[in-house]
């Protein structure tokens, strides 16, 4: 019976995995991939003649959807909802493919967007860089830290815009992408020049322009010729906008060009030069901003000729545009307000359920303190215990050397008796030898002899009482090894205890999700771990004096939580530079943000 529920057992899961794969097709999306860093169009076509895709494996649709959301976004497709990258994001999620989890949520962050949601745009992407460190896709990671800094600085936060788009930077220039550099530098130089760095802009921009080869980009030659008016760096200027007109794939987009070419001629006295683009500008140009650029520069001409009549003309029409572009601003300005209380009333649910979270803090709270009371009760128990079983110890071992010194003695009782025994069968020889001798001789025989019989008395006495009390000390050792048995069964319960409270707080510094450490929690890890690594403290208090946050990242990197909790858990951004910052301040030398792990690690 009891084998037959064995293998009732083994044969179940079995068949739930078979019945689980029955009905799957199985499709190899290798030459998908291969095709769709230069050919998405191709790739593209090759999914849409997939044939009966709702019969595919939940991780064959997963990937189906990934690749497809990626070649539609290579491709320009128009985006109308997330729905099928979500397939992608929501099965990634659940597995150990740190690259396709990343792309995935970098995918849902283009897609929303596209769709208006910078607020769900920028979640996603943030997603996407949990696991930075163990992604090896640095295109990707690159993309990503740009489109991070681009949203930032569309809602003109530009410190925060900053350090992402230096790494979108850094990331592409690890894999030699010259096309990748110049974009993310282009967006690095208007970063700097909102912060004022002109210096920096400038320096971004002619970056740019040397990784550019054959493919030239008007708009940052346009925009260092602007940098360079404003330094009077006049010929330099003149060249790049040439250069810059000479590429213009498009007819509307020279219009730029000629905003910045006619305030160079005005700023050179080359009045008629000047108007001739600048009334190009507002004849023909598609966008309002050039059109407002353009009367702004001619009206500040006909204000240095003395021509009020026709200044006062184009002021009014650049104060008109001025007015239509502002109200454009503020209705995009509404429309992001409006998507920002959108993006609430979908996180309302979770926020009622931190709600009804805050209202249990004060249970949890009592239960914290309990706990500390139990951990404390137990501490002082364990001391006790510890001295306790010092004495113990000592006890035994006295006890020990006693029964040695007791079973030498017995063995030395045993030899003096032997002896006696030998010398009172020599005296009654010698006694009848001489029982023909003297009275007197005979007496002083016999008076050895009884003395000799009490002393074996007096010794077979000792000895029985020797006996006794080594029975009695082995009975005691007995008993006091069984109490140092029960003792040590308690401690190992105790320390089991204490492992599995430890285990759930490092659990929960590995996974911060939702939960916010308290100054218990945090002094809690550093006793635990002071506990368990006592070289880790003597290390740190022999290096140079830490601050608290980098005490924190010590401590964190010593339990195994991973670079993104981290940053979640103290509240900084690119916690892989204080990593590296800490590894040179405690051995004095350069290193890498992983140098400084191995080191924690190892001590």
């Amino acid at each position: 019976m009891k084998k037959n529920i064995v293998f009732l057992l083994i044969l179940i899961p079995i068949i739930w995995i078979s019945c689980d794969g029955m009905g799957h097709q199985t499709i190899d999306f290798r030459k998908v991939e291969n095709l769709m860093p230069q050919h998405p169009d191709s790739a593209l076509m090759l999914l849409e003649q997939i044939e009966n895709k709702e019969n595919l494996s939940r991780k064959d649709k997963a990937h189906y959807s990934l690749l497809l959301t990626e070649a539609e976004d290579k491709t320009y497709v128009t985006h109308t909802t997330d729905s099928l990258i979500s397939i992608a994001a929501d099965y990634y999620e659940k597995t150990d493919d740190l690259g396709r989890k990343a792309k995935a949520w970098y995918y849902k962050g283009r897609i929303n967007q596209d769709l208006g949601h910078p607020l769900k745009a920028q979640e996603y992407y943030l997603k996407a860089l949990r696991d930075e460190e163990k992604i090896e896709d640095h295109a990707l990671l690159g993309r990503i830290h740009n489109h991070i800094g681009m949203l930032y600085a569309y809602q003109k936060v530009y410190e925060k815009a900053l350090p992402f788009q230096k790494k979108a930077v850094e990331n592409f220039h690890l894999i030699n992408d010259s096309t990748g550099q110049v974009f993310a530098l282009r967006d690095l130089g208007r970063t700097f020049l909102m912060l004022g760095l002109q210096d920096s802009s400038i320096i971004c921009n002619q970056k740019a322009i040397a990784l550019m080869r054959k493919r030239i980009i008007p708009s940052v030659y346009t925009e260092l010729a602007g940098l360079y008016i404003d330094r009077q760096r006049m010929e330099e200027a003149h060249g790049l906008l040439r250069t810059s007109l000479q590429n213009v794939a498009k007819p509307q987009a020279k219009y730029p060009v000629y905003l910045v070419l006619g305030e160079l001629y005005k700023k050179s006295g080359q009045i008629d030069s000047a108007r001739f683009y600048l009334q190009a500008c507002i004849n023909s140009a598609p966008l309002p901003e050039t059109r407002a650029g353009g009367l702004f520069h001619l009206k500040e001409i006909a204000l240095e000729k003395g021509q009020w009549e026709q200044a006062a003309l184009l002021s009014k029409q650049y104060e008109l545009l001025k007015d239509s572009i502002e109200q454009g601003k503020n209705a995009e300005s509404i429309r992001n307000v409006q998507a920002f209380y959108s993006y609430n009333e979908i996180e309302q649910d979770l926020w009622e359920a931190r709600l009804y979270a805050s209202k249990q803090k004060s249970f949890y709270s009592l239960l914290i303190t309990a706990c500390l009371f139990l951990l404390t009760v137990a501490l002082l128990r364990f001391i006790h215990y510890r001295r306790e079983r010092k004495n113990l110890l000592q006890r035994l071992k006295a006890n020990e050397e006693q029964i040695q010194r007791n079973e030498q003695t017995l063995k030395n009782i045993s030899d003096v008796k032997d002896s006696l025994q030998n010398e009172i069968q020599i005296y009654k020889t010698t006694e009848r030898q001489l029982s023909k001798e003297k009275d007197e001789q005979l007496k002083r025989t016999n008076e050895e002899i009884r003395q000799k019989i009490m002393q074996l008395e007096k010794l077979s006495h000792t000895k029985d009482e020797l006996e006794k009390n080594l029975l009695t000390l082995r009975s005691e050792n007995s008993n006091l090894k069984k109490r140092e048995q029960a003792r040590e069964e308690e401690r190992k319960k105790i320390e089991e205890s204490e492992r599995l409270q430890n285990e759930r707080l490092y659990d929960k510094f590995r996974s911060p999700a939702g939960w916010e450490p308290t100054d218990t929690d945090w002094h809690k890890l550093f006793i635990s771990v002071d506990k368990l690594y006592p070289k880790m403290v003597t290390t740190l208090q022999k290096s140079t004096s830490l601050n608290e946050s980098e005490r924190k990242i010590c401590y964190l990197s010593k339990i195994g939580v991973k670079p993104g909790a981290i940053e979640i858990l103290l509240g900084k951004g690119n916690v892989s530079v204080y990593r590296k910052r800490l590894y040179e301040k405690l051995t004095k030398k350069e290193g890498a943000a992983k140098d400084f792990d191995k080191y924690i690690s190892d001590i």
